[in-house]
């Protein structure tokens, strides 16, 4: 023991007498260290001081790290041996591509022959999937249309600020994302099942016309780029690949981009369709490069990914499914497309992506599924798309304006069951700077990820929110971690991080603006943790207020406040019951004290808001502080003080709740819009919702109906306009004839593909 204590103080010591041993003052240079050789050790100190120009910020970086680690490691039984892993981390991020087609098929058949688990594998799984505390209600569905400028500036509600109208609401700045609904002010495109209806807004909401997708599919989501209307919708169609699938019992849906001229409204102008194979994931617009993520799981035969032991082996089960995936055809494991319109003579279907486009995660286990990204020129529609590939199973994306980020849940067979690295999230960087689209770098943390508000960027760092559920013999535990990572070669390295925080809560909202974040977590009462990002190697929490029940959004206003939606909670001292819908400001201009400055609740157990778990129903209109949010009402009308909070409300109305917020009065409610066409009915289903400002008015906008009125009087101006819609989702498919495809095998494997229109 006296010799560890020595080893510490001697280290500690030295690093001191070396600081002040160097030039000082310090000259810092534009020209920054080289990282890569300073953390490796082979640059010394020594070096360093008779280098001109190295000891910039990155010097300041390297000590704050240092010191970090020395308190980290400081009760350690092995300081040297610890301190030297928390200085020269080993990455595991990295990615690499395949050198042709041949190469692909391989790695491909491996992963599906290979993965394969034992039974009891299976069972704990269960366990993990299923098990949940009975004290902890769990949060509202996040399945709201996703598909979820640097995020250093605040964002507004809308991607048209300033135009007098309110947009989309969007993470960052200058990415825009899609919507059932978009505006430039003059004009609404309201997505329906099949079909986009065109709304004239002035003099009076008059449809004037309707665009028909019924050959082509459903209608998922919009965007509106200057004269260029994007439809993004799930193909149910299938265009024959060079190889006739067999029928295995199941199919996979394809995902389409319509583009639209709508220069003239009255006339729309189909300019190209374009199918690709995989489920949509999510898309982002970012200036004229339009970026669509999608996901492809190919038709397999029946493999087997499970075994029993005792009665046979895990290698028995290998071989059994590399016999059945070897006749596979490598045109079945990868994605293809084609163009739908314009119709060329000798149409062909092409693989979407190149082999040297196909990226892997340096372990060697990314699976099968294929995750893309494909790029549109909506500037150039007539010029190829771009696409490159992951080996990843994407759940979903973030981006600013320099990058894109796709995650993937990774489960960990190697780590114990109650290990905090058992659950986590994979990370892939795509870089958006260049001419096209490149894969740069990969990472891996500990735990899953809420949905794309858990990820932030800020001068190239990333920064993840997650939450890791361990499970042990007697009950589980919930563990909350904040991970700073930046790019280093090709692997994105952890640099910083904050683990095991507000443990046995769960995260419900996050936000990074900028050096800041904030993390809202619950069990019985709502946290609001202020997270300190200034410097990414060591961030910290800087505050904490603990309020009644939870927020599932958290929404910034101005530089200091925030607006957050969630849901009122009660406890009956063994169970906390969820209640209406939550609406708070919360002041951080003490960023290490923040204070809730305003609070309101709406309604009873059972109400709830579509921008609970999908943040586009969330209107703000930063320039007129004017909030529009749907709420379906439920009021508890016989309401004691003997009444249990486990009660539900009996359902009222649905409709568009607006409110003008300040900072002095709160939320001042000052009128409701209907969502409906006839009474209030709540049986009448609504998928979806959204308020949109527009000069004086204010819009309810679902895809059946359109109500409108003068923001100063709402509740005697209100006018309606029914939109036609085809509500019938039983309806098979409309099956558009297939495309001739050109018999490619094996030419596949022998000549490069071009990829095109």
């Amino acid at each position: 023991m006296k010799e560890i204590v020595r080893q510490k103080i001697v280290v500690f010591v030295y690093i001191w007498v070396a600081m002040l041993l160097l030039p000082t003052p310090f000259s810092f240079s534009a020209n920054p260290i080289n990282s890569d050789k300073f953390q490796s050790g082979s640059t010394t100190l020594k070096e360093l001081s008779r280098t001109p120009g190295l000891l910039d910020e990155s010097l300041k970086d390297y000590f704050s790290r240092y010191m970090n680690c020395y308190r980290e490691n400081f009760l350690s039984s092995d300081f040297i041996r610890d301190m030297a892993a928390c200085m020269n981390p080993v990455s595991e991020g990295g990615l690499s591509t395949f050198s042709d087609y041949e190469e692909l098929e391989v790695y491909l058949k491996n992963q599906y022959s290979t993965r394969v688990r034992s039974y009891g594998d299976l069972e704990l799984d269960v366990a993990v999937d299923v098990l949940l505390p009975t004290d902890l209600p769990a949060p509202e569905p996040k399945n709201g249309l996703e598909a979820d400028t640097d995020s250093s500036e605040s964002p507004g509600s809308s991607d048209s600020s300033g135009n007098g109208f309110s947009g989309t609401n969007i993470q960052e700045l200058g990415v825009d994302e899609s919507d059932k609904v978009k505006t430039d002010g003059n004009f609404f495109y309201v997505a329906a099942a099949q079909e986009v209806n065109i709304v004239a807004i002035d003099p009076a909401l008059e449809i004037v016309s309707t665009i028909s997708l019924e050959k082509l599919g459903n209608v998922n989501s919009l965007y509106l780029y200057e004269e260029i209307l994007v439809v993004l919708y799930d193909s149910y169609s299938s265009f024959p690949k060079p190889v006739m699938e067999e029928d295995y019992g199941w199919y996979y849906n394809n995902m389409g981009v319509a583009f639209y001229d709508v220069s003239n409204q009255a006339e729309a102008v189909l300019l190209k369709t374009v199918e690709l194979e995989g489920s949509l994931v999510s898309s982002r617009r970012i200036g004229n490069k339009l970026h669509v993520v999608q996901q492809f799981s190919p038709i397999m035969p029946p493999i087997r990914y499970y075994y029993e032991p005792g009665l046979e082996t895990k290698d028995d089960v290998v071989e059994e499914n590399k016999e059945r995936v070897e006749e596979v055809s490598l045109e079945k494991l990868i994605p293809y497309y084609s163009v739908i319109y314009p119709k060329s003579k000798d149409a062909e279907i092409l693989p979407v992506v190149a082999p040297e486009n196909f990226y892997k995660p340096v372990d060697e286990n990314g699976g099968g599924q294929i995750a893309t990204v494909v790029t549109f020129d909506l500037d150039r529609l007539d010029d190829s798309f771009d696409a490159i590939a992951m080996i990843a199973n994407a759940r979903s994306v973030y981006a600013s304006t320099r990058a894109l980020f796709v995650f993937s849940d990774r489960w960990n067979d190697g780590a114990p069951a109650d290990s905090p690295s058992r659950q986590q999230t994979e990370i892939y960087k795509f870089d958006l700077t260049g001419d096209s689209v490149t894969a740069v770098a990969s990472g891996r943390v500990n735990g899953t990820i809420l949905n794309q508000f858990s990820l932030g960027e800020d001068e190239d760092v990333l920064r993840v929110a997650t939450n890791t559920r361990i499970w042990t013999k007697d009950q589980s535990e919930i563990f909350n971690h904040i991970y700073c990572l930046r790019e280093n070669g090709t692997s994105l390295d952890v640099i910083g991080k904050i683990e095991n925080l507000a443990f046995g809560e769960q995260i419900y909202a996050a936000r990074f603006i900028g050096k800041r974040g904030f993390l809202v977590t619950f069990v019985n009462v709502d946290p609001l943790f202020t997270l300190d990002l200034s410097d990414p190697t060591a961030p910290k929490v800087a505050g904490e207020l603990k309020v009644p029940g939870y927020s599932d959004y958290i929404h910034p206003w101005g530089e200091n406040h925030l607006i957050t939606i969630g849901k009122d909670a009660i406890s009956d001292g063994r169970t906390t019951w969820t209640q209406g819908v939550q609406l708070s400001i919360f002041d951080v201009t003490q960023f290490d004290n923040p204070s809730l400055l305003h609070k309101l609740i709406i309604g009873d157990r059972g109400t709830q808001s579509e921008a609970n778990y999908n943040h586009k129903a969330f209107t703000f209109w930063t320039e007129h502080d004017l909030l529009a949010i749907p709420i379906d009402l439920y009021k508890v009308t016989d309401r004691t003080l003997d009444s249990s909070p486990s009660t539900y409300g009996n359902y009222v109305s649905s409709d568009l709740y607006v409110f003008s917020i300040s900072q002095e009065s709160g939320f001042e409610q000052i009128g409701t819009l209907p969502v409906q066409i006839s009474k209030p009915n709540q049986f009448v289903y609504n998928p979806w919702t959204r308020g949109v400002f527009v000069e004086e008015n204010i819009y309810s906008v679902t895809e059946s109906v359109m109500h409108s009125a003068v923001i100063d009087n709402i509740d005697g101006t209100t006018l309606d306009l029914t939109l036609p819609s085809d509500r019938d989702a039983s309806r098979p498919p409309i099956i558009i004839e297939p495309l001739p495809g050109p018999d490619v095998e094996p030419a596949i494997l022998e000549e490069p593909i071009e990829k095109g229109f």
